[in-house]
């Protein structure tokens, strides 16, 4: 291939992911209501880190005590709430630990069997904080918050080693206490000979049964990663013709273009993994601004297989020589009945094609079959697929799409084929509450893909 030709289809690639998708103020108000600017207001969280009253923390109680600090549930059963510094695009409130000297990104609550179990804060993060570190102030900025910790908890913190059974490599500071244990984990590295600061984040949990350095609370319920036969038991069927993945975890994204990262740890989490979203950023050079480079997500996929224990396939990439030179040919036929200019292959967006054009062109023959049985093999299988797309095309639970375009990642859960002519895909977008099952024409879905990705647990 000729460079010019290869640099555009690279460019291409890249802006399948880059240009971020974000739930639009009217979105917003869809789900939560209508939302007047408000100013930021210092909001102390010093009850989720008391261990005296954490455990018996409910959701009723939850949502009694941070009625008024904008707290989300992430799922209709309860069992993951999220409160954020920025809840909304025009909503900031200033969130704190550690009798005010902490500031708080978020914090995410999750409940088994209707108590409190465990918290993730973000204490600082690339991606949503202000700001920046050189590698001095980061490690100052660390010693200041652990020593706060060490009145909070009324035990010294003792540094754990680096970790690297995650995504990314990170740093720990453990507090193992009779009636709690926590880990506050961080992570800064040179990009480009300049040092850049990614993450730091405060896990809480139960008391360790036996207090070992090195050990940290645990996302999932069993800890580590379930096997495949187990995967099969999330599958649910209903009389309408659903079937869909149940219990895959709810992350809302925000206000960044963490799409991408997001939906990975989604399913990550799912898997028993313990792996966040500000991780998969630090290896995909994710930002919040641009959002992933398809590229690079590709590539961290891959490395990840052998640290994470994963099996990682593009199930569909449209961004191949072949793909783009047979959409072109495809939808120019179309076009042509209705005397449009035809389309060169090495400059293809699909946002810039005529959506019944495209449709035309993509929902039949061997492609479109194909894709229809990569989601219902995968999702039988219990399996989540990653899935890029262009957004704006076509209508989403019956309703014209609220973004415009741009490029974006969500999961695909499920299928409907009751209906053999008029099949439905069910997906779910990494917004929060109301957006964890959506459904659109398997057809329009097709038409408006750019990539199809599964992750899968090596072990049965």
């Amino acid at each position: 291939m000729q460079p010019t030709v290869l640099k555009i289809i690279l460019s291409a690639l890249a802006l399948s992911l880059l240009s971020p998708a974000l739930p639009s103020l009217r979105a917003q108000e869809q789900f939560y209501g209508a939302m007047p600017a408000t100013a930021s207001k210092s909001i102390p969280l010093d009850a989720l880190t008391d261990p005296e009253t954490l455990w018996s923390t409910t959701p009723d109680t939850a949502e009694t005590r941070f009625s008024k600090v904008s707290m989300k549930w992430l799922s209709a059963s309860r069992n993951r709430a999220n409160i954020k510094r920025r809840p909304f695009s025009n909503v900031s409130q200033d969130l704190k630990i550690g009798d005010g000297k902490v500031d708080v990104e978020e914090v995410t609550l999750e409940f088994t069997d209707s108590k409190l179990a465990r918290l993730a804060f973000s204490l600082w993060n690339r991606g949503d904080s202000s700001g920046s570190f050189d590698a001095k102030s980061f490690k100052a900025r660390i010693a200041e918050i652990s020593a706060t910790l060490n009145d909070v908890f009324k035990f010294k913190g003792v540094e754990a080693g680096v970790d690297r059974t995650g995504a990314a490599r990170y740093e720990r500071t453990q507090w193992l206490t009779p009636k709690l244990s926590a880990s506050l984990e961080y992570s800064g590295a040179k990009v480009d000979g300049e040092f850049r600061a990614e993450f730091i984040r405060l896990r809480i949990g139960p008391p360790l049964k036996k207090a070992m350095v090195g050990s940290v609370p645990s996302a999932s319920e069993k800890g580590g990663i379930i096997g495949r036969a187990d995967l099969v038991k999330n599958v649910e069927h209903a009389d309408s013709g659903d079937t869909w993945v149940r219990n895959v975890p709810m992350v809302d994204q925000g206000m960044k273009g963490y799409c991408a990262v997001s939906s990975c740890q989604r399913v990550f989490n799912y898997f028993g993994l313990n792996v966040d979203e500000h991780e998969m950023a630090q290896v995909a050079e994710s930002s919040a601004g641009g959002g992933t480079s398809s590229r690079k997500l590709m590539e961290s996929l891959d490395q990840l297989e052998g640290r994470l224990k994963v099996r990682f396939k593009k199930l569909y990439d449209l961004y191949t020589n072949k793909a783009l030179q047979d959409l072109a040919s495809d939808y120019n036929r179309a076009a042509r009945k209705r005397s449009a200019k035809p389309l060169d292959w090495t400059s293809l967006q699909l946002e810039r094609m005529d959506p019944a054009d495209l449709k035309s062109a993509r929902s039949k023959g061997a492609e479109y079959s194909k894709f229809q049985r990569m989601v219902k093999d995968n999702v039988d299988k219990g399996i989540p697929l990653l899935w890029s797309l262009t957004l704006g095309l076509y209508p989403e639970n019956g309703k014209p799409a609220m973004q415009n375009g741009g490029g974006h990642m969500r999961l695909v859960i499920g299928y409907n084929v009751k209906d053999p002519a008029n099949p439905v895909l069910i997906f779910s977008d990494s917004w929060g509450a109301g957006h964890e099952k959506k459904t659109m024409s398997m057809a329009d879905a097709f038409a408006a893909t750019t990539a199809l990705i599964v992750l899968e647990p090596q072990q049965r």
